[in-house]
């Protein structure tokens, strides 16, 4: 099958899943969602992943963000509305960078978790914590990070939650310290407790990359379709003193590779969440993962 017939077949399948409607989000979501985008991945990309022949266009301003939280019981649509984006000139971009005053880890690879642009498949939009535990896999090894290489292992991440722990979306804090630690087999992860900016900011000193779970819709990103992902998690790997600002790595955006985040709305938005989809949060905790090479 061509990629462009391959690609028509997406269309076509998406549009199919949107026109009939929404899904109910039970223990029924994990089975049938995640069957089916199974399905479409033997049907399509399985050769083409082994040859690495999906054209690089397919990652191109096609971003679609997490709209409102979704809770057990609900029903959601997988129709987005288009991104409105805010494009900066590489040159503008370096310049204000180099005139600041920061301090960042360097060389950590940046996906989506949408690598391809997959945003309606339900294993990709709620993949944060996912792509995360790849930059911070192929940061540690050195090794560097494709499109089409972050995809495969986002999803191999999805199976092996879903095979171990029944589960794979919006993982809490501990858990996504937990299963980073037993996938990827580094035991230089730690789970912080009452943490503040500056907690932050001495982790990043010690070149340790911190992972924050925070509610999304406090954060100021322009990038997200309002209002936002109510759970979302996204890395910290620098901070700007002068600008007071955070720069992160949030796969929740196409624009999300050394985006930054004020102090302010970091320290408003930061707090843990119950692993399943938009849990209700019943205790307020200020959790965060540091995560060493060494």
């Amino acid at each position: 099958m061509s990629t462009i017939n391959q690609f028509l077949l997406i269309i076509i399948v998406s549009g199919t899943l949107a026109t009939a409607g929404s899904i109910f989000i039970t223990s029924q979501f994990q089975s049938s969602s995640f069957l089916a985008w199974n399905y479409i991945d033997n049907l399509i990309f399985k050769s083409e992943i082994e040859t690495k022949n999906i054209p690089q266009k397919f990652n191109e301003q096609i971003s679609l963000e997490i709209s409102s939280g979704t809770t057990l019981g609900e029903y959601y649509s997988t129709s987005e509305k288009s991104l409105v984006t805010k494009p900066i000139s590489k040159v503008t971009a370096d310049k204000e960078f180099l005139l600041s005053k920061t301090k960042i880890i360097a060389s950590i690879p940046f996906t989506t978790q949408a690598p391809l642009g997959e945003w309606d498949d339900p294993r990709q939009k709620y993949g944060c914590e996912e792509a995360l535990m790849v930059m911070v896999w192929h940061w540690i090894t050195e090794s560097p990070l494709d499109p089409i290489l972050a995809r495969m292992k986002i999803l191999n991440l999805v199976t092996w939650q879903d095979r171990n722990y029944g589960n794979f979306l919006d993982t809490s804090t501990h858990d996504t310290a937990l299963r980073f630690q037993k996938y990827f087999g580094h035991q230089n992860v730690e789970v912080a407790q009452n943490v503040s900016l500056n907690d932050i900011k001495n982790a990043i000193d010690n070149n340790k990359i911190v992972l924050i779970p925070t509610n999304g819709q406090t954060l100021g990103n322009p990038y997200f379709k309002p209002p936002g992902p109510i759970h979302h998690m996204f890395m910290i790997k620098g901070y700007d003193d002068d600008k007071k600002e955070f720069i992160a790595n949030d796969p929740g955006t196409l624009y999300g590779e050394n985006i930054r985040y004020t102090y302010q709305n970091i320290d408003r938005s930061l707090r843990d969440y119950p692993t399943g989809l938009n849990e209700l949060i019943v205790e307020h905790k200020r959790l965060a993962i540091f995560i060493s090479k060494h």
